[in-house]
């Protein structure tokens, strides 16, 4: 975890260490308790699943909490146009989350965006990681302003260039791979076309013509659903059959691509079928 990411504002920033508070944790020195808030929720088509919170982030002194699934939901309502659906209340949230790197000046931004850069490097990191979280914060408000294509911070050297925005390439494995290839966490287009892959191209690719129908029991319509007799069970057998196939989406299929990338993303949750972060034991 970046040591110039997220500080706290108490003993924890002067000591040099990130301050990263679990949901279940009272912060006494802070003046808050940051508690629990669990509630069984209906699935987006009818199954019911529990949504958790997540842990609490300090960024330069103000305390973000990160509900698990919900930073990389709010990115993906903003990014891809499928979803466009969606109520604005989440992006408007993102945004309003994204105003702290709004108030830095291009400089500390691509600062911060560079060393942060050189901690993900070598990792395989969670989407629903608070740091990732926090850098596709600010690699948003990087892309709107071009900041790397001033050049005024070096990149770690290990970062290449991506052809679609001109930033380091950080790509994003999601289960869209057959439509979006590997994704950039800069421009949320695509870093790189599945078909570019070399020898992990077959197994990503099949891993996700097999995720298609698993996740598709979210979308089913009323005749369907109908067909198939009882739909909260098929809705739960789906749930727990996707909860198997993204931690082997990360485990097995993700960590490979370190051999090609510096550091790898990786999407550990299904929104649609209210599966959560803490769902996938990998």
């Amino acid at each position: 975890m970046s040591v110039l990411s997220l500080y706290g504002s108490g003993s924890s920033a002067s000591s040099g260490k990130p301050c990263v508070i679990p949901h279940h944790q009272e912060q006494k020195n802070q003046g808050f308790r940051a508690t629990d808030h669990t509630s069984a929720t209906a699935g987006v088509n009818g199954g019911a699943r529990d949504r958790s919170s997540g842990d609490c982030v300090f960024l330069n002194g103000k305390l973000f909490v990160f509900k698990f699934g919900l930073c990389t939901r709010l990115a993906k309502i903003a990014s891809f146009p499928h979803m466009a659906h969606e109520s604005d209340a989440p992006e408007k949230l993102w945004q309003s989350y994204a105003s702290v790197f709004r108030n830095f000046d291009d400089l500390t931004l691509a600062r911060w965006m560079a060393q942060t850069l050189g901690q993900l490097q070598g990792g395989l990191w969670r989407l629903s990681h608070p740091l990732v979280a926090s850098y596709r914060l600010a690699a948003q408000v990087g892309h709107e302003r071009q900041v790397w294509h001033q050049r005024m911070v070096n990149v770690p050297a290990d970062y290449p260039q991506v052809e679609c925005c001109r930033a380091p390439l950080l790509p994003m494995v999601t289960r869209d791979l057959l439509d979006n290839g590997l994704i950039c966490i800069h421009c949320n287009g695509t870093a790189v076309e599945l078909d570019k892959l070399g020898q992990y191209q077959k197994g990503l690719k099949r891993w996700a013509e097999e995720y298609q129908p698993i996740h598709d029991v979210a979308h089913w319509d009323d005749a369907k659903r109908q067909s198939e007799g009882s739909y909260d069970q098929a809705y739960e057998q789906a749930a727990g059959e996707a909860e198997k196939r993204l931690a082997q989406l990360g485990e097995n299929l993700s960590s490979p691509l370190l051999e090609l990338f510096p550091a790898v993303i990786w999407e550990d949750q299904d929104e649609c079928l209210q599966v959560r972060p803490e769902d996938i034991v990998c």
